[in-house]
C-alpha cells in the first residue's frame, strides 16, 4: 500500500519560497510641476509604489533618504530654431 499524502506534501510548495514580489519603489523628478501629470497614469498600476515627486534640486537627497529602485525623470528641452 502506498502513502498518498506523503507524496502530496511533497508536491506543495513551501509558502516562505512562494510570496509576491515587492512592488517597484519609484521616485519620479520632474523640472517643473506641469510635468508631474506625467505620473498619473502609475498612480494605479498594479507593481508600482509612487513615492512623492522630486524636484532637481533634491534628487540627491531624495535618491539617497527614498532609497528607490528607480528614478524616472522628465524634463522637457527647448531647442532654438535654425
Amino acid at each position: 500500500m502506498v502513502d498518498h499524502r506523503k507524496h502530496e506534501t511533497q508536491s506543495r510548495a513551501d509558502p516562505e519560497a512562494v510570496r509576491p514580489l515587492d512592488p517597484l519603489l519609484v521616485l519620479p523628478c520632474v523640472d517643473s510641476t506641469l510635468h508631474s501629470s506625467y505620473f498619473e497614469g502609475l498612480r494605479g498600476v498594479r507593481g508600482v509604489d509612487l513615492l512623492r515627486i522630486a524636484l532637481p534640486s533634491t534628487l540627491p537627497f531624495r535618491a539617497q533618504s527614498d532609497n528607490p529602485d528607480a528614478i524616472v525623470i522628465v524634463t522637457e528641452e527647448s531647442f532654438p530654431g535654425k
